[in-house]
């Protein structure tokens, strides 16, 4: 007995696999339990089977100071390993998906740094999650109100990960947003950093693409729903000479509407007024300024 407490994580998954390791780095014996036999020898190998920032790194290290293993179950944990660690463990963690480990997904930054910083989650989390149906309809009225529907209309996802740093697709409202769409007539086509693969595997049906040219070729409209560093920083007018019509829906906020719409994209977005078209009267009010020429009746 070496006097750590025990911790037993059952799951090797995204969120159960960051758990294991960042417990282990804060000082716990953990044994991490799957039924996948392939992650069980990744892990215990120290290669992560999922895309995660740091956590390579951290996972690595504590394999190798025998703080943590992994299993398929108690009986198959190695003895040598997290000090006899199938008997007295005071504490069975729960699953990923369960409500009390839920809000960590939700937090924007890599999940290895939210959980070693010990800072409360946020539970604002995607801004495009306020409603994958609301963010459907901002793509229809981007297009103008006589769109009753997007039959036929060739659509750029942007974003499939719930968050940008993850490969992660699980309960993405990106993903929500880019399977709703479809049923709405749109044709389209995704694009993301890192989460093609898994975005793939979850929705077959929905087109892909490895760069953010290819998915935009053509568009009539861009919805951003990943706030990925590599979507707040494009360029309006690069974007702009690929797409078959300038129109983009911010889901994350991420850009800046001045910028865009002086590029001469429709930019909408949850929570910024859309642009309204010159009124006649401040044509009158300018050309009274002196702006202009008027005619005489």
């Amino acid at each position: 007995m070496n006097g750590r407490p025990r911790l037993t994580v059952l799951g090797t998954g995204y969120l159960d696999g960051t758990h294991a390791a960042c417990a282990a780095s804060l000082g716990f014996d953990v044994l991490g339990v799957d039924s996948d036999t392939g992650k069980v020898s990744q892990l215990n190998a120290g290669r992560l089977p999922f895309y995660e920032p740091c956590l390579g790194e951290l996972l690595r290290a504590d394999t190798d100071a025998g703080q943590l293993a992994f299993a398929m179950s108690y009986p198959q944990a190695p003895r040598e390993s997290c000090g006899k660690c199938t008997r007295g463990r005071s504490l069975r963690a729960p699953r990923s998906t369960s409500p009390a480990w839920r809000p960590l997904s939700w937090s924007r930054q890599p999940r290895t740094r939210s959980w070693l910083r010990r800072s409360p989650s946020s539970t604002r989390w995607q801004r495009c999650a306020r409603s994958p149906v609301a963010m459907s309809a901002h793509c229809r009225r981007s297009l103008g109100s006589d769109q009753r529907n997007l039959a036929g209309v060739p659509v750029c996802v942007l974003g499939a990960a719930f968050k940008s740093g993850s490969d992660d697709v699980l309960d993405s409202p990106a993903l929500d947003v880019a399977q709703i769409l479809p049923g709405m007539g749109a044709q389209v086509t995704v694009h993301d950093p890192a989460a093609v693969a898994s975005a793939r595997r979850a929705c077959p049906e929905l087109g892909y693409t490895a760069t953010t040219v290819e998915a935009a070729q053509g568009a009539h409209v861009v919805p951003l729903l990943t706030e990925w560093p590599e979507f707040a920083t494009l360029s309006p007018a690069d974007l702009g000479s690929v797409v078959a019509r300038r129109n983009i829906v911010d889901g994350r906020n991420a850009l800046e509407p001045a910028m865009w719409r002086a590029a001469g994209w429709n930019y909408r977005a949850f929570g910024v007024a859309a642009a309204q078209p010159p009124s006649r009267c401040s044509a009158v009010r300018r050309c009274a300024m002196g702006g202009g020429q008027s005619s005489s009746h």
